[in-house]
């Protein structure tokens, strides 16, 4: 038998199911929350790079970096500030 079945099996015996929420639900809450702020951080990561990239000149292409670096920032913020609200 696999680990993983062996654990289901344990807690599938051992714990009632209302239990098993209580302890599965706030990981996933938690694994959503991460996907978004990855999912975001990337976006505007990728947006930022096209836009350097794109540059005609050195000092457009660090003014996006710094652009890019900054929404970034503003973005992480953001998650932050809506995690003190709950």
């Amino acid at each position: 038998m696999s680990v993983s079945v062996s654990v289901c099996v344990y807690i599938h015996m051992h714990v009632s199911s209302s239990t098993l929420f209580t302890l599965i639900y706030p990981l996933a809450l938690f694994l959503v929350q991460y996907d978004e702020l990855r999912r975001a951080v990337v976006r505007v990561g990728k947006e930022s790079a096209t836009t350097a990239a794109n540059a005609t000149s050195r000092e457009e292409a660090e003014e996006a970096l710094e652009t890019g670096l900054a929404a970034v920032e503003q973005v992480c913020n953001l998650s932050i500030e809506r995690e003190r609200e709950r």
